[in-house]
């Protein structure tokens, strides 16, 4: 064994401190939190727009409701606001013509 690897080291070289340089790009999220699912592995082959991972989503779905709970609320309030104007004009409209009434 030991002659086998003394001419196998003649012939080939080795190293504990092996590099490989390649070209690496930082990955940058638009919305932070914890990674759900990964679809790569190491070293595979990724070209531009291709999915690598899904960030988990309860956060910002509980985000979401709170935000379609507060546009409701302010869509019934403006609701109401819009029949108080009605019911306001009606009431203005009333008045003139008991104004003119009592006048004319």
């Amino acid at each position: 064994y030991g002659v086998y690897k003394y001419m196998h080291g003649q012939a080939h070289e080795t190293t504990d401190d092996a590099q490989v340089e390649k070209n690496m790009s930082p990955i940058i999220p638009r919305v932070g939190g914890f990674i759900a699912k990964v679809y790569v592995k190491d070293n595979d082959l990724v070209k531009k727009g291709d999915t690598l991972f899904t960030i988990e989503s309860q956060d910002y779905q509980v985000r979401v409701d709170e935000a379609l709970a507060a546009l409701a609320a302010a869509q019934s309030s403006f609701d109401v606001s819009k029949a108080d104007v009605s019911a306001s004009s009606a009431n203005v409209a009333i008045s003139d013509a008991t104004i003119q009434s009592n006048l004319g």
